[in-house]
């Protein structure tokens, strides 16, 4: 039976077995309190993993409660929950379940709840905002990047993070998405595609920053009515063609605007690649 009563009373649950505990750190987060969630007392049979409380981790961080976190699991789990704290803690913890992880990627037909959901929490304890692609890298290999999505402060810690990662003979850690061909890179989203056909840009030149990369950028079918739906296009489209690390530190600035506002010859795309310092 599980009571939740007035945020001046104790949340209580008895001889529940636990398996989802979002749904009670909803109310928890509703409180908004330390003196209040301070208060909160369970008392639980659990039967669930405790891996699966990872991610009531990244609620108590989201309020800015980490430092009351791992007191509260000390009093459930006593030495069994291990947070993760070090690049040596999730590699140990993802080592002890590569085979698993390996398998539901190569399956692919559930890998949402036998990686991701398995995977995400884990990161978010170690750091916030990282993500990642899988896949596999042949049929013996499967292949995890992990990226900040374009956050530069973040491109260290994935490159140390990668760097500490342990050799798997089923993995390949790779730190921040590399660059494709163009012929690989074709980005279909809000109804719109992105490919070599459809983006040009051209250079411009700054006297006061000579060494300075600024360009305009433009696709076929851009109009007033669709300007951040293509702007987000572009930039993922780049974000693949030229790797994550070349398009987060080279381009200096870009503009997206109309074909009709560039007055220059309009440039491949591709080009990109032979801009000065991305080559």
């Amino acid at each position: 039976m599980t009571t939740v009563l007035t945020s001046r009373q104790i949340v209580c649950v008895r001889d529940t077995k636990v398996t989802n505990f979002n749904s009670f750190f909803t109310v928890v987060e509703k409180m908004r309190d330390v003196e209040i969630i301070n208060q909160i007392i369970v008392v639980l049979q659990i039967s669930a993993n405790a891996d699966d409380l990872s991610s009531t981790i990244y609620y108590f961080r989201r309020l800015n409660l980490l430092q009351f976190t791992m007191g509260f699991f000390n009093k459930l789990f006593g030495s069994a929950y291990q947070p993760i704290k070090t690049y040596n803690d999730f590699w140990v913890w993802f080592s002890k379940h590569e085979q698993q992880f390996f398998n539901a990627v190569k399956k692919g037909t559930n890998i949402e709840n036998d990686f991701f959901k398995e995977l995400s929490p884990k990161l978010n304890e170690l750091k916030d905002s990282l993500y990642f692609l899988t896949g596999m890298n042949s049929d013996s290999k499967a292949e995890l990047i992990l990226t900040p999505d374009g956050d530069v402060k973040n491109i260290v810690f994935v490159e140390e993070l990668v760097a500490a990662a342990p050799i798997l003979s089923r993995w390949k850690f790779t730190a921040l998405k590399p660059e494709l061909n163009i012929n690989d890179v074709n980005i279909d989203m809000a109804g719109l595609k992105f490919s070599a056909d459809n983006i040009h840009f051209t250079g411009l030149s700054n006297p006061f920053k000579p060494d300075d990369i600024h360009i305009k950028i433009t696709h076929d079918e851009l109009n007033d009515g669709n300007k951040d739906a293509i702007g987000n296009g572009i930039y993922i489209f780049l974000d693949n063609f030229l790797g994550e690390m070349k398009f987060a530190t080279t381009i200096d600035n870009l503009s997206i605007v109309k074909s009709s506002e560039i007055e220059d010859d309009l440039i491949p795309v591709e080009k990109t690649k032979i801009l000065p310092g991305v080559a």
